[in-house]
């Protein structure tokens, strides 16, 4: 029996004869991801939904002592973060069985009871295969899409669909963006939107509006958490991630953010300052009249930044313990080390900065036979800020004012990894990492960054790296002509009776009449012509 309903605070489970299902391997085999048309490595940006959880923990303990008889007792634990920033929540499966007596299963979520859920056993015999969902985050495939939509701003100066990337889903329900607009001289010049409603926005191929797009187009997309234990063998137990690629393995998302978040110091949780250093973040700033731009890297480190090139720091072999030291990006230098207890034994540990990311078999990862092959990610977002002079009466050519405002641009990416060695090796001074599919011998070694500042014009930044110095308008209606023009609008409007009517046609066709917008009908011919498409019937005084 599937929920109906799901909640945080209430976990639903059911238990129903197993279904042919079209799921994955339980452990999903290693693959490189696609070249990126901007990186000289193979960085790419993180799939919307995939980025949003991560395994950052999985360990599977073997207590068994009579396995050759059909003992056992096997424990497995998953630690996993629904969000890069959110609390990571804890999944235990015991599964245990003596000589003489059928198998029993254990469930828990963050200590509380799933399998049995109610009693006071930690255990029970399962009569049916077992199965339980528990919901997650909803994912938006179309956001950081570039092009896949176009926004109408309400910028009187504007007056067009433009193309544009949806950035981010605020907690009011709108969205930022940033769009792309051509000029009177032909310039291309990026523009930052921090708050667009859902009417503005349709679907650039198919020209549909955003709140009718198909969940595949925009969302949400329902994810949700699914395990599947046979009841004849718990030991097979299916853990998948049901959302926007269909059912992945829940193996598939081990990984670490990057930058390595800060730690508690001396009992004492890093403050705001220091988690907002744990990020990758370049500083821009842009000078009032647009000539000049400074920053606070240099032109190697920006490039670096950019381009999230891996990089080899350092390499230290040994007999059961080695270790890599690897550079993703200026800001994220991360060791991985793999570490076996006896030279004999097949389970193996794999640490990310100190902590234990996992402590399995390769049977229990699903690896190659004979191998211990350990794939996972980082997975972080870059921040571009731009300081920016914001420019008044929200249209080009209002000049720019005296006061400063922040254009953040944020990109999540991805690198993969993979630790492997024989376990028939008796010692792992032989054992291998491929970051993005290249060898830790084959790639480049981090250089000393030692140099100036950039400082140098919008047009040089934009043929190196291909960079557009965003724009920034103010909403301030407050203005001497602003007062003017709400006078004018309320007399013309009153005047001549059309008043609901017009606002009503103006509406649905994306444009409201205020007084920042009356101006575009006084002054600019072209706006206003725009303005009238799709209108059915407007004032002939008015038209003349």
């Amino acid at each position: 029996v599937r929920p109906a309903s799901h909640s945080f605070s209430s976990f639903s489970f059911g238990v129903r004869a197993t279904r042919r299902m079209a799921l994955n391997d339980p452990m999903i085999r290693y693959e490189a991801p696609r070249d990126s048309p901007r990186s000289s490595s193979k960085m790419r940006a993180v799939e919307n939904g995939r980025s949003e959880l991560m395994v950052v923990h999985f360990s599977s303990r073997d207590s068994s002592s009579l396995s050759h008889v059909g003992q056992y007792c096997k424990e497995r634990r998953w630690r996993i973060a629904d969000g890069m920033a959110s609390t990571p929540f804890e999944l235990a499966i015991r599964a245990e069985r003596k000589v003489i007596s059928s198998p029993e299963v254990g469930i828990t979520l963050d200590g509380r009871r799933v399998c049995p859920d109610a009693g006071s056993s930690s255990k029970c015999r399962l009569r049916e295969d077992f199965y339980w969902e528990l919901p997650l985050q909803d994912g938006y495939p179309g956001l950081n899409v570039p092009g896949r939509f176009q926004i109408f701003p309400d910028h009187p100066a504007i007056g067009r669909w433009l193309p544009a990337t949806l950035s981010e889903l605020r907690p009011d329900g709108c969205v930022s963006a940033f769009a792309l607009m051509s000029t009177s001289s032909g310039q291309i010049r990026e523009i930052f939107f921090p708050s667009l409603r859902l009417e503005q926005i349709r679907e650039a191929e198919s020209h549909m509006p955003l709140l009718d797009a198909a969940e595949d187009v925009w969302g949400p997309v329902p994810r949700a958490l699914t395990v599947e234990v046979p009841k004849d063998n718990p030991l097979a137990a299916r853990l998948t991630v049901h959302g926007l690629n269909g059912g992945e393995a829940l193996s598939f998302f081990l990984g670490r953010t990057t930058p390595s978040p800060p730690k508690e110091s001396e009992g004492r949780k890093p403050g705001p300052e220091a988690q907002q250093m744990s990020r990758a973040r370049v500083s821009l700033q842009v000078s009032q009249d647009r000539t000049r731009v400074t920053s606070d890297v240099g032109h190697n480190m920006l490039e670096h930044f950019l381009n999230g090139q891996p990089r080899a720091v350092r390499h230290r072999p040994g007999k059961l313990l080695t270790s890599w030291t690897v550079q993703l990006g200026p800001f994220a230098q991360h060791t991985i080390e793999v570490e076996k207890k006896t030279a004999s034994t097949k389970l193996a540990v794999v640490r990310v900065d100190g902590d234990v990311l996992v402590e399995a078999t390769g049977e229990d990862l699903g690896s190659r036979d004979g191998w211990f092959d350990c794939p996972f990610r980082f997975v972080g977002e870059k921040h571009l800020d731009w300081e920016v002079h914001e420019l008044a009466g929200q249209t080009q050519q209002g000049g720019a004012q005296s006061s400063r405002a922040v254009v953040t641009q944020k990109t999540k990416y991805t690198h993969h990894c993979m630790v492997s060695f024989r376990e028939s090796a008796r010692e792992l001074n032989v054992a291998s990492l491929k970051v993005d599919g290249v060898s830790f011998e084959r790639m480049f070694r981090q250089p000393d960054y030692r140099e100036d500042t950039i400082n140098c014009t919008p047009a040089t930044l934009q043929k190196s790296y291909g960079l557009r110095v965003p724009h920034m308008f103010t909403d301030d209606s407050s203005t001497p002509l602003g007062d003017i023009c709400d006078s004018v609008a309320r007399t013309v409007t009153q005047s001549f009776g059309w008043d609901a009517k017009l606002r009503a046609q103006l509406k649905s066709i994306g444009v409201s009449l205020s007084a920042n917008q009356l101006p575009a009908f006084c002054c600019e011919a072209s706006m206003f012509v725009a303005c009238t498409d799709g209108v059915d019937e407007m004032p002939q005084q008015i038209v003349d």
